[in-house]
C-alpha cells in the first residue's frame, strides 16, 4: 500500500513535514481497515458459537419444558454463556422442586377441604368463584361452582352484597339463607383471607335437619303451652269460686290461695313460652310502626310506679331532648320495658332507684334500665339472657325465668342489639337498641291523613 501523494509549494521545511504526515495517515487507513476486517472474523466466529449454544437451550426448552445440564456443548473454555445458562439452570431447578413441594401442599389441603362436610368457596374481587370443595358443589345440585359468578351459583343477593361488604372492610359477616329450588337451609360465614385480602372465604354449613328440629320444638311447646291453657284457665275459675265459698274456713282459703298463686305462675309460664315459640319463628308478626318515645316511657312510668311504690322504690325517666320515634311494633317494646322494670323492681331493696332512660344513639336509641339492686355475678352474667337461667347469687325469685329471653328476642326481631353490665351490691344496668325512623318517614307518618 503506497502513502497519499501530496503536491505542494512553499518553503522545503514545510513541505517535508507535510510528506511525513501524508505517510502515517496512510498507514492508519491500512490499520483499520485490517482491524475490521479481523475483528468481523472474530464476531461472526463468536456469534455462531452463541448461537448454537442458545439454539441448544431453546431446543432442550421445547422438548422437555426446562432446562437440563445434559447434551450441553460445553467447549474446552467455558465462556459467559456458559456460566450463565449455569446459573439459570441452577435456580430453574431449584424452582422447580420448590413449585412440586408447593403443589404437593396444595394437593394435600385440597384433598383435606374436600372430606369436610363444610362448603368452602373462595370469591375473588370481581365476585367470580375461584374455588370450592366438594361439598360446596354437592349443595349446589353438584354443579362445581368454581369459575362462575357468586351470584350465579348462590342466587341471594343478600349474601352477595355481604361478600362485597367483606371485601370492601374486611368485616366477618354472616346469614342464613335457602337455596332455591331446595329445601335446604344454609348458615354462611364470610370472612376475608389474610393472605389475599382481594378474595373472601365463603363457609356454607347446612343447618336444614338443626332447623327442622329447632322447627319441631317450637311447635311442640307452642302445642303444649295451647293446650295447658284451658285446664289451667279452669283450675283459676274453680280456686276462685271455692274461696268466695270458703270464706269463713281459714285453712281453705290458705291452701285455695296457694293453689291460685301457683295456677297464676304456671298461666305466666305458659304465655312466656307461647311468646318465645312464636319470637323465634320465621315470621314474628311484627306491627313495625312509628312509635313515640317520649309517650311510650310516659306510659311505662304510669304503669310500673305503683308497683314500684308497693316495694318502696323511686322509680325515674329520663328522655333524651328531641328523640321522636323509633321503628317498632308498640306492644312488643312495651311488654320488653315493661320485663326489665318489673325485673328490676323485684331485685331492689327498699329504698332503692330504678331510672329508665331513652338515649340518642345515631341510628337507633339506645334504652336503658339502671336499678341499685343486688347486682349480678360477674360469671353469670353472659347467661342472663339464657331462658330458664336463673343467677342464684342474686337474681332468683318467683318469675318464669323466661323474661330476659323475651326480651332479647323482641330486639333482635326489630333489628336492635342487648347488653347488660353489673357490679355486685352497687346495681345493674341493662341495654337495649331499637331503629329510629328516619325524618322523611316520621314526617308523614305524623301529617294528617286524607
Amino acid at each position: 500500500m503506497r502513502g497519499i501523494l501530496i503536491q505542494v509549494t512553499g518553503p522545503p521545511l514545510v513541505a517535508g513535514l507535510l510528506g511525513v504526515l501524508g505517510f502515517a495517515v496512510g498507514q492508519t487507513l491500512a490499520g483499520i481497515l485490517l482491524g475490521t476486517l479481523l475483528g468481523g472474523l472474530l464476531a461472526y466466529g463468536i456469534g455462531r458459537r452463541a448461537r448454537s449454544k442458545l439454539q441448544t437451550i431453546q431446543f432442550q426448552m421445547r422438548r422437555n419444558g426446562r432446562v437440563t445440564f445434559d447434551d450441553y456443548p460445553y467447549g474446552s473454555s467455558p465462556d459467559e454463556i456458559d456460566d450463565v445458562y449455569h446459573a439459570v439452570a441452577g435456580r430453574l431447578g431449584e424452582l422447580e422442586d420448590i413449585h412440586v413441594e408447593e403443589l404437593k401442599i396444595l394437593t394435600r389441603q385440597s384433598q383435606l377441604l374436600d372430606r369436610m362436610n363444610d362448603g368452602i368457596m373462595r370469591v375473588d374481587a370481581n365476585g367470580i368463584v375461584s374455588y370450592a370443595n366438594v361439598a360446596a358443589s354437592a349443595l349446589f345440585r353438584g354443579r362445581n361452582p368454581a369459575g362462575r359468578p357468586f351470584i350465579a351459583v348462590t342466587r341471594d343477593h343478600e349474601l352477595n352484597d355481604l361478600v362485597q361488604r367483606n371485601l370492601r372492610t374486611g368485616e366477618d359477616q354472616q346469614h342464613t339463607f335457602e337455596i332455591p329450588g331446595e329445601t335446604s337451609v344454609v348458615n354462611a360465614v364470610v370472612t376475608r383471607l389474610a393472605e389475599a385480602p382481594s378474595e373472601s372465604l365463603v363457609v356454607l354449613r347446612d343447618i336444614s335437619e338443626v332447623t327442622r328440629l329447632q322447627t319441631l320444638r317450637r311447635e311442640f311447646v307452642a302445642n303444649v303451652s295451647h293446650d295447658l291453657r284451658t285446664p289451667l284457665s279452669a283450675i283459676k275459675i274453680m280456686t276462685e269460686t271455692l274461696l268466695d265459698l270458703q270464706q269463713q274456713d281459714a285453712d281453705s282459703q290458705r291452701f285455695l290461695g296457694k293453689i291460685d298463686d301457683e295456677v297464676n305462675v304456671m298461666t305466666a309460664l305458659v304465655n312466656d313460652l307461647l311468646d318465645l315459640a312464636n319470637l323465634e319463628g320465621r315470621e314474628s308478626g311484627l306491627n313495625v310502626r312509628p312509635v313515640i318515645v317520649q309517650r311510650l316511657i310516659d306510659e311505662i312510668r304510669e304503669r310500673m310506679e305503683p308497683i314500684a311504690e308497693r316495694h318502696n322504690v323511686a322509680l325515674a325517666v329520663n328522655v333524651d331532648p328531641g328523640l321522636a320515634e323509633v321503628a317498632a311494633d308498640e306492644r312488643r317494646l312495651h311488654q320488653v320495658l315493661v320485663n326489665l322494670v318489673n325485673n328490676a323492681i323485684v331485685h331492689t331493696p327498699s329504698g332503692g332507684r330504678i331510672e329508665i332512660r331513652a338515649i340518642e344513639g345515631g341510628s337507633h336509641v339506645v334504652f336503658e334500665v339502671c336499678d341499685t339492686g343486688t347486682g349480678i355475678h360477674p360469671e353469670d352474667l353472659p347467661r342472663v339472657w339464657e331462658r330458664f337461667f336463673r343467677a342464684d347469687r342474686s337474681r332468683s325469685g318467683r318469675g318464669t325465668g323466661l323474661g330476659l329471653a323475651i326480651v332479647k328476642h323482641v330486639v333482635l326481631a326489630h333489628g336492635g342489639t342487648v347488653d347488660a353490665s353489673s357490679e355486685l351490691g352497687r346495681g345493674s344496668e341493662f341495654r337495649f337498641t331499637i331503629p329510629r325512623v328516619p325524618a322523611q318517614i316520621s314526617q308523614r307518618s305524623l301529617s294528617p291523613r286524607v
